[in-house]
């Protein structure tokens, strides 16, 4: 009854700001054909589970997730301001462990 698994995330880069030009009548304008990027990211989640019958109608399953298997706690940019420096930072998703205990009958 035992099973074990795992899965990989990723997450391709986004736009999180654009840098400003002058247009033909010589106004500021947002660039938005040269966007700033924030980084791309990768996820790996894992679990190890067991299951068996504990009577004929009854039965249990336990297993432990762990999500984010990788990651530490880090900030990533949000969005930039015209001249590409941080405007806004958000925290990374962290590393999470969950234990289910599940009775089916």
């Amino acid at each position: 009854g035992f099973n074990v698994g795992g899965g990989y995330r990723w997450e391709d880069k986004i736009a999180i700001g654009y840098p400003m030009k002058k247009d033909a009548n010589g106004a500021n304008v947002f660039d938005i054909e040269n966007p700033y990027y924030g980084p791309t990211a990768d996820h790996f989640d894992f679990w190890i589970g067991y299951e068996r019958r504990l009577t004929e109608k009854i039965d249990w399953r336990v297993q432990l997730n762990i999500r984010n298997a990788f990651d530490s706690n880090s900030l990533v940019p949000l969005s930039t301001q015209y001249d590409g420096t941080v405007a806004a930072w958000g925290i990374a998703p962290v590393r999470s462990w969950t234990l289910t205990n599940t009775f089916s009958f």
